[in-house]
């Protein structure tokens, strides 16, 4: 089996993201690895704690795709690397948010996982199934070849983290944005969410990033699957006196 695997967002790559490899390490199958990363990036004096590591701040995709390689198993491969600045983005700014969402944050977010795929489907390579992921998220029992087999059996669904596990939101289905598993199409669907923010919200829908997810996949007829593995974010690293998180960045530093 051919997967492609779509990595999005800041590069806090950390013991996290061991654990989420620990699940693709089955020889039959092919890995073909898709970063859509920012870059530069402050350090811990600007936030008082710390997600990235030093050797992350300032980079080249040419920098990243090497040490990623290098780093990664021996039957997976790093197709594409792209790095682009955060500094100066300039979004649009919509009153009806719930109050815990950081908008930049979310309009960065669903960004970088529309250009992930894009950098996926430029390359014009047939793939069997794309997981979504993170750089700092972890996931146990992520069973590839249980996930193929229920979208073979459905190919128009999503495939989130087992129920009771990190599930958020305001309208319909509860979802979780950290990890997901589709076909090609479907993930494509998924990604293009930031294409539809504006209508969405237009149409006086809640600014909410699990929400507007959920409500997206519904309004494209795309099923919302709650899996049997488990996400975990901010695990392994370590809490300070002031409730400031450190995470150990392991090999990926």
């Amino acid at each position: 089996m051919k997967i492609a695997i779509l990595i999005q967002g800041e590069p806090r790559f950390c013991k996290e993201f061991d654990v989420f490899l620990e699940n693709l390490n089955d020889p039959k199958h092919e890995y073909d690895w898709y970063f859509w990363l920012w870059g530069p990036n402050p350090g811990p004096e600007v936030h008082g704690f710390n997600l990235i590591a030093d050797c992350w701040r300032n980079y080249t995709p040419e920098w990243a795709a090497q040490k990623l390689q290098s780093l990664l198993p021996s039957n997976h491969k790093v197709i594409k690397v792209e790095v682009h600045p955060q500094d100066n983005l300039k979004f649009p700014v919509i009153t009806n948010k719930a109050g815990e969402t950081h908008q930049t944050n979310v309009w960065k977010m669903f960004l970088s996982m529309r250009n992930a795929d894009k950098l996926r489907t430029d390359s014009n390579t047939v793939y069997d199934m794309v997981i979504k992921a993170r750089p700092d998220v972890g996931a146990v029992n992520l069973d590839i070849d249980n996930c193929f087999q229920a979208l073979v059996t459905n190919p128009n669904q999503v495939i989130m983290c087992k129920e009771e596990c990190h599930h958020f939101g305001y309208w319909g289905t509860k979802v979780n944005d950290w990890l997901a598993v589709s076909t090609p199409h479907a993930m494509t669907t998924y990604c293009g969410v930031y294409d539809k923010i504006l209508e969405y919200c237009n149409r006086g829908f809640i600014f909410h990033p699990e929400s507007m997810l959920s409500y997206h996949l519904h309004n494209n007829g795309v099923k919302i699957t709650y899996g049997e593995f488990e996400v975990s974010l901010r695990q392994l690293g370590r809490t300070d006196e002031n409730h400031k998180y450190w995470a150990d960045f392991g090999k990926w530093a």
